[in-house]
């Protein structure tokens, strides 16, 4: 069971669900995964 750390809007729940199943090595390392992150986050404001 995960839990939140107190006072943070990203839960490790959430991490978990953008995470999923992926290779965090990959996700960091080819930098994509922090590109589409910010152009999502980015659309929603």
């Amino acid at each position: 069971m995960t839990t939140s750390k107190p006072n943070t809007r990203i839960t490790d729940e959430l991490l978990d669900q953008i995470i999923g199943e992926e290779d965090l090595t990959d996700l960091f390392e080819s930098g994509e995964f922090m590109a589409e992150l910010r152009q999502q986050l980015a659309a929603r404001i």
